[in-house]
């Protein structure tokens, strides 16, 4: 009997490492202020949420001290972009990137003027993420559907204290996989009263 429940116990949290493992194909679910990578597991706050916010009064903000996000690094936005649909991350615009570019913007936010958001056929939304962390070098990344979309990035060393009104922070948090979870904690559960058994 107790082998038994050993053996339940290993087999779901097994069961749940692999899932965790063994994510499928991304998909990125806009949630209003935030959104959900599904490959990465990672939420992300829109950008518009930190505008006019320079890079250091956002790590300083209650995103960050409160809610639980951090900067993004500048591997994290290369991947959030890749699994948008946007191949590759230089200054040069590509209509194959065009419709990762608009869910990129769609779901982060346009960063420029609300006025010009709301009338320009070119939105275009930048964002800044830490480079090197803890030397407050960032990388600015930028996707628009200029002439068929890009991503772009280029490393910066300076502004970090200064405010722009037109470029966010990349801030994320990691959100757990609740059938992941609750896997794991059957697991543990069934582990634990094994324990208890002998």
């Amino acid at each position: 009997m107790r082998f038994c429940s050993l053996l339940g116990g290993a087999f779901a949290t097994l069961a749940s490492l692999t899932l965790i493992a063994g994510s499928a194909s991304a998909i990125l679910i806009d949630n209003g202020t935030t959104t959900v990578d599904t490959d990465t597991n990672l939420e992300w706050l829109d950008l518009t949420e930190t505008l006019n916010l320079s890079f250091a009064d956002a790590l300083a903000s209650t995103f960050v001290t409160v809610d639980g996000y951090r900067a993004a690094t500048s591997l994290e936005v290369a991947e959030l972009f890749g699994n948008a649909g946007v191949g590759t991350l230089d200054n040069l615009a590509r209509e194959i990137d065009l419709a990762g570019a608009t869910q990129l913007l769609d779901t982060l936010g346009c960063t420029l003027a609300p006025a010009v958001c709301a009338t320009t056929a070119n939105p275009i939304g930048t964002g800044y993420a830490e480079f090197t962390p803890g030397t407050g070098r960032r990388a600015l990344f930028r996707t628009d559907t200029i002439n068929g979309g890009r991503g772009a990035a280029t490393i910066q060393s300076s502004f970090v204290t200064t405010a722009n009104p037109e470029i966010g922070t990349f801030l994320v948090r990691v959100v757990p996989e609740p059938s992941t979870a609750l896997l794991l904690l059957g697991g543990l559960a069934a582990l634990a009263g094994a324990r208890r058994t002998r």
